[in-house]
């Protein structure tokens, strides 16, 4: 079961202000002929008063015309992010442990990104090629 939320608020004679659950938007005019302006766009609306005969169109914002691709990182990016987090583990692993157990955690990342490199390095897809 779906809930819907609209209010209209007569402003002046043939301008109202709709507040809906999908955001604000504006009508301007008159029975028979409105233009409706929101964040989806410019709906114009005509039709016969009294006859619930009525055409509608909508010109959509040129927000939501354009389709943005996810943005792919860069391998700079990766590695210096994945830098990032190395030098952050090693600091926390020197502050949280003793000097035997600290060489021990540092040999396992020294392997973790041998592991890595390994898989960056690679040409197929899969993330680890063992």
């Amino acid at each position: 079961m779906s809930f819907r939320f609209r209010k209209s608020v007569k402003i002046a004679p043939g301008i109202r202000v709709n507040f809906s659950k999908s955001g604000v938007s504006t009508s301007i005019g008159k029975r028979g002929a409105t233009v409706n302006l929101s964040k989806r766009g410019t709906r114009i609306t005509a039709g016969l008063p009294g006859t619930g005969l009525s055409a509608s169109k909508l010109y959509p914002s040129k927000k939501q015309t354009q389709s943005y691709a996810p943005k792919s990182y860069s391998k700079a990016e990766w590695i210096t992010s994945f830098v990032i987090g190395v030098i952050a583990c090693l600091f926390f692993a020197f502050k949280t442990t003793g000097g035997a157990q600290f060489l021990s955690i540092v040999a396992l990342i020294v392997l973790l990104i041998a592991i890595c490199a390994t898989a960056v390095s690679s040409k197929k897809s899969t993330p680890l090629n063992l």
